[in-house]
């Protein structure tokens, strides 16, 4: 289709172009960002990656997961992986309405 714009149409092949998914409550499930194609000569080491914002924008406490070695690889290349384990908490007594309807949540 002329114009429209899918998950991986056009491909995530040139430095900058990032995909963002996020679930019906807006919160982040995947992110993907295609790094630079050259590196620059860098004045000092790179640090440490500060995950604190990824957890974040996923509705997640970093403090109740644990870090992992990761196992996957990812689609396009990084200078650092990291992976969790834990799972997601549903907060109950967060009930959704629609129309004066209750709906599952």
């Amino acid at each position: 289709m002329l114009g429209s714009v899918w998950t991986y149409d056009p491909p995530l092949q040139q430095s900058g172009m990032t995909l963002i998914r996020l679930n019906p409550l807006g919160r982040l499930t995947q992110f993907v960002a295609v790094p630079p194609q050259v590196e620059k000569p860098a004045d000092a080491a790179p640090s440490s990656s500060d995950w604190a914002p990824l957890f974040s924008a996923a509705g997640l406490d970093s403090a109740k997961w644990q870090a992992v070695r990761p196992s996957w690889t990812p689609p396009v290349y990084s200078d650092a992986r990291a992976a969790w384990t834990g799972s997601p908490v549903v907060r109950p007594g967060d009930p959704d309405a629609d129309r004066g309807r209750s709906l599952p949540g």
